[in-house]
C-alpha cells in the first residue's frame, strides 16, 4: 500500500521518495497517469523557464535612467483639449 508523504519527504532518501512515486503511479488508472505526465511537463517547463529567467534578469546590467533626456523634444498643441471640428455634429452644447 502507498504510504502518505509527510512534511519530511525532503529529508527523506530521494530513492525512496522516487520507489514511493513510481508504486503510487503503477497503481493508478491509465487515465490519472496521463493526467500526471501532462502536469510533470508543466511543471518541468514552468521550473525550467522561471530558472532561465532569473538567469537572464540576473546577469543583464540595468541602466540607471536619466531624467530630461528627452526635454524640448516632446511638445503638446495648446488645443489638445479642444473639440475637434469633425466631431461637432455628435457634441452636446451645454
Amino acid at each position: 500500500m502507498v504510504q502518505s508523504i509527510d512534511s519530511n519527504y525532503k529529508s527523506q532518501n530521494i530513492d525512496a521518495l522516487d520507489t514511493e512515486l513510481f508504486r503510487a503511479i503503477a497503481i493508478m488508472p491509465q487515465e490519472i497517469k496521463v493526467a500526471i505526465l501532462d502536469y510533470a511537463e508543466y511543471l518541468i517547463n514552468k521550473h525550467t523557464q522561471s530558472n532561465s529567467l532569473a538567469i537572464i534578469q540576473t546577469q543583464t546590467p540595468t541602466k540607471k535612467r536619466q531624467a530630461g533626456l528627452l526635454k524640448g523634444k516632446i511638445w503638446m498643441a495648446d488645443d489638445f483639449d479642444a473639440p475637434l471640428e469633425d466631431m461637432k455634429d455628435y457634441l452636446i452644447e451645454c
